[in-house]
């Protein structure tokens, strides 16, 4: 006989080893990540008692992580790039249900409740936050060389960017053009064409 029916919400269920909710029989069972020990379940919640995007087909016990509405809403002064990002990666950690039933977690995309963000999104980039300190280069912009010329006496290296770059002394130059840059910059020199970096590489 299993202890797990002797619990009768998802909260209370989910926090119990061995034991998981299934929703839409409204049970605690037995069982583990993927599933319960004995009858399948659709809406197997073990790790955590929420769902993300539309709540539809599920109980009023179980939570909405709702991305664009709240984490990703501009209009919030709570929104942040990383706050939005961070609520994508949970999403990627969900998958559509049998039965049109609401997300449940994913154990094949994120396994053992652990959320695993998503670096195969060649977007990324464009969605981290960024120092203030940093002036990142995009791949699609205008063209940034590397010198093969190094000052031997301070080891530093001349970058040169095809344009005008708001750059300052003491940033630090990042771009995955010329073979990846993550240099700070140590001196500035600009022309009616071509801005002239001369930089270490950085530390963390």
């Amino acid at each position: 006989v299993s202890y797990c029916n002797r619990f009768t919400s998802c909260k209370t269920c989910s926090l119990t080893v061995g034991c998981g909710w299934c929703d839409q029989r409204q049970t605690c069972e037995s069982g583990l990540y993927r599933s319960p020990d004995v009858m399948p379940c659709a809406t197997w919640f073990y790790h955590s008692c929420f769902t993300v995007g539309e709540k539809g087909g599920c109980s009023d016990g179980i939570e909405v992580v709702d991305c664009e509405h709240r984490q990703c809403n501009k209009s919030l002064s709570t929104t942040t790039v990383e706050s939005c990002l961070r609520c994508h990666d949970v999403e990627g950690c969900f998958k559509e249900s049998a039965g049109g039933f609401c997300k449940v977690w994913n154990e094949d995309q994120c396994p053992k409740g652990f959320i695993h963000p998503l670096y195969n999104d060649t977007t990324r980039i464009e969605k981290i936050l960024i120092g203030h300190n940093v002036e990142y280069v995009p791949s699609d912009d205008s063209v940034l060389y590397r010198c093969p010329v190094r000052f031997s006496s301070w080891g530093a290296t001349m970058f040169v960017y095809d344009g005008d770059l708001d750059i300052r002394i003491g940033q630090v130059l990042s771009s995955p053009q010329a073979s990846g840059v993550m240099h700070k910059v140590e001196q500035v020199v600009t022309t009616d064409a071509y801005t002239v970096i001369v930089a270490h590489p950085a530390t963390l």
